[in-house]
């Protein structure tokens, strides 16, 4: 098969399985052929091995069950760099950008205490190592795995010398002799009912599905935050598109102030973050 065929043949085998056939087959044929996507075209007159034909499919069969392209290649690309994926993680979504980037923008000294509450890939704490070279940064997470994927990220991003990994359970293994400046987090928000489950079924459930329809570890961490930040330190939370109004109420309870919820790129509600008191 020339690879010009096969970039059309493979785009519509997934297009009932994937909202961007075309990229993904691309992406695919890629990793198989070793060949970046950029490349493709130029070599489009390049006749596919049989041997690789084999590989493309068994990757395409994947993605028509509906996995994620980013587990079937085992990468994706995060802010300005590209992370090492696999199924001990989520595939970290744009939206997480936001909640970078709503960090990045915080009037705060040029030292700082940093610490990431479920790093899962590392990609929130990696962007921020890499933006911000003179904070001190912590990150956990509650499964080992996740935690060594994280790891290989930093190292392969040149980070790793940046950000301490610690494997706790929200904040269990944090001690309490340091104080945070920020504490930030994506913890799983997602009620065990809800039917957007049926499309994550190759994901970790424990990085997504939280009791409380969806809010226990939000307010948990909202409730234990507060002794672990510096006065004047702020807590920032990605949440569920439907929790807006939940998260300010567990903000208020706990004793936050200056609460505010920022939109993701489709206009929904996703960020929400709030100061404690100085």
């Amino acid at each position: 098969m020339l690879l010009q065929d096969a970039i059309v043949h493979y785009k519509n085998k997934i297009s009932d399985s994937s909202s961007t056939p075309a990229l993904d087959a691309k992406l695919v044929l890629s990793c198989v052929l070793a060949m970046r996507v950029e490349d493709l075209y130029l070599n489009n007159k390049l006749v596919i091995s049989p041997d690789k034909i084999d590989e493309i499919e068994k990757l395409i069969l994947r993605r028509q069950d509906g996995e994620p392209i980013a587990y079937i290649i085992g990468k994706k690309d995060f802010w300005d760099f590209t992370l090492a994926i696999d199924e001990n993680v989520l595939v970290p979504r744009p939206e997480t950008e936001i909640l970078v980037q709503a960090v990045l923008d915080m009037p705060l000294p040029l030292n700082i205490n940093v610490l990431e509450i479920g790093t899962g890939s590392g990609a929130i704490a990696i962007a921020l190592a890499k933006e911000r070279k003179e904070w001190n940064i912590t990150a956990t997470d509650i499964c080992q795995n996740a935690l060594s994927t994280a790891m290989l990220n930093a190292e392969n991003i040149s980070a790793d010398k940046k950000i301490k990994f610690i494997r706790s359970d929200l904040f269990a293994n944090i001690s309490h002799e340091t104080k945070f400046n920020i504490i930030v987090s994506n913890p799983p928000y997602i009620d065990p009912n809800d039917h957007h489950l049926l499309a994550l079924k190759h994901e970790p459930k424990l990085a997504l599905i939280s009791p409380l329809k969806g809010l226990y570890h939000l307010r948990e961490i909202i409730n234990k935050a507060k002794f672990f930040l510096q006065p004047g330190g702020v807590l920032l939370l990605e949440h569920g598109y439907d929790q807006k109004q939940a998260m300010h109420d567990f903000f208020l309870d706990a004793g936050y102030t200056s609460i505010k919820t920022l939109q993701d790129y489709s206009g929904l509600d996703r960020v929400t973050f709030a100061f404690i008191k100085s």
